[in-house]
């Protein structure tokens, strides 16, 4: 995404107009798909599940930096409420838990 800024000379930009909706609306989808991930094989894989949580967090918070921060919080605020209606709906849904307070952690920073 800092190459796409680079290359666009759209660096100076308000954040809001750095990146066209396309690409936004892509990056939205990558990871409205990559927590239906975390959250349907977080009890088959759990070492690939846990490594791909943190790194949508680590993704996330590097991208509060380049991007509009708002949409950024919008994408976290999905996250969190993604996993905590499969939270709600388990008996026993520690490790989703305790990936939800991992990407929380990194936000607190």
């Amino acid at each position: 995404m800092v190459e796409c800024l680079a290359w666009s000379g759209a660096r100076a930009a308000a954040r809001k107009a750095r990146f066209p909706d396309h690409y936004t609306d892509d990056v939205t989808t990558l990871v409205n798909n990559v927590t239906a991930e975390i959250i349907a094989k977080y009890e088959k894989n759990s070492r690939l599940t846990q490594s791909l949580n943190n790194s949508l967090a680590f993704f996330l918070f590097d991208l509060l930096s380049i991007a509009d921060r708002g949409w950024v919080l919008a994408l976290t605020r999905g996250y969190c409420k993604q996993v905590a209606a499969k939270i709600a709906s388990l008996p026993d849904a520690v490790v989703l838990v305790h990936y939800k307070a991992s990407v929380r952690f990194i936000f607190h920073w």
